[in-house]
Formats: structure tokens, sequence, C-alpha cells
């Protein structure tokens, strides 16, 4: 389907898109809770303040997609491909995400609490003042990032690139892991606790 707008009460729960193909398509304000959207194919796609939460998306595709203020708690994407993926003021806690392909992708004052992105593609991403209270990015690439003003309490960034990444002013505490012999002192980390 291409070049559609949907209404704002779009009711799409529990539906089942598999294999769908979707340019140029509005789905702002849609309710797709609990929908499957495995080896789906979306392209310039519109989803901002859709609630998306408890969606299962395996091998999923949105490229230059846009979801700024959405739902996406529980989202279960594992190596999606979201290209600069338009993720400002959105919801993705508890979301997984392992391996995903986020390159470019504005996710300003997002939160992702508890969200699992280990492996994934970050770099260039802008994430200032996101919410990462607890957020695992194990092996993750995030070059370049902007992470200023981040709260990272809590977040595993073990074995992470942060080669060129912006973290000045973010937010950590004793339980936030960094890569081995990663210097903080290099950057204006606000540190919430003292730690021994």
């Amino acid at each position: 389907m291409s070049h559609a707008l949907f209404s704002p009460n779009f009711d799409a729960r529990g539906s089942d898109f598999t294999g769908a193909r979707f340019t140029d398509v509005g789905f702002k304000g849609g309710d797709f809770v609990g929908a499957r959207l495995n080896k789906a194919f979306f392209e310039f796609v519109e989803f901002n303040a859709a609630d998306l939460s408890g969606v299962e998306a395996l091998e999923f595709t949105c490229v230059l997609c846009a979801f700024a203020g959405a739902d996406l708690r529980g989202f279960v994407a594992p190596q999606a491909s979201l290209f600069r993926a338009e993720l400002a003021r959105a919801d993705l806690s508890r979301a997984s995400l392992e391996d995903a392909d986020l390159r470019y992708a504005d996710l300003r004052a997002a939160r992702l609490v508890g969200t699992k992105l280990d492996g994934a593609n970050l770099s260039e991403a802008n994430l200032r003042e996101a919410t990462l209270d607890g957020t695992s990015l194990r092996g993750a690439n995030l070059r370049n990032a902007n992470l200023s003003g981040v709260d990272m309490r809590g977040a595993d960034l073990s074995r992470a690139d942060l080669s060129g990444a912006n973290l000045k002013s973010a937010s950590v505490d004793c339980a936030t892991k960094f890569p081995e012999g990663f210097d903080g002192s290099r950057f204006a980390l606000i540190r919430t606790q003292a730690c021994r």
C-alpha cells in the first residue's frame, strides 16, 4: 500500500501485518497494541503518537519512519532496521532492539528504561536528554552519538564503542558500567552518588 492517510483512531490492535509493504502512509495516533509486523517493510511511514506497545516486529524494516511521541513499550524488534528513524519523545521502555540498526536515529528525550540495545548500531544517533536508566547497551556502536544530558544511571555500556560520542552532562551512578579503559574525566559527567 502507498500514499494513504489513516484517521487518528485507526484500530489495528492484534492485527497481523506479516510481510506487509507500506510506502508513504500515515498512521498518526493509531492503535497497534499487540500487532505483528514480522518481515514487514515500511518506508516514509508516520507512526507519530501511535500506540505500538507489545508489538512483535521480527526482521522489521522501517526506513525514514516517524515515531515521535509513540508508545513502543515492550516493542520486540531484534535486528530491526530503523535507519534515520524519528523517535523523539517516544517511550521504548523494556523494548528489545538487540543488534538493531538505529544509525542517525533521532531519540531526543526518548524513554529507554530497561531497554535492550545490546549490539545495536546507534552511530551518529541523537539521544540528547534521553532516559537510559537500566538500559543494556553491551557492545553497542555509539560512535559520534550525541549523549549529552542523558540519564545513564544503571546503564550497561560494557564493550560499547563510544568513539567521538558527546557525553557532556550525562548523569551516571555507581551501577553505570562503561567499556574497559573508558576515561570519564574527559567529559563533564554528573555523578549522582559517590562511589567507592
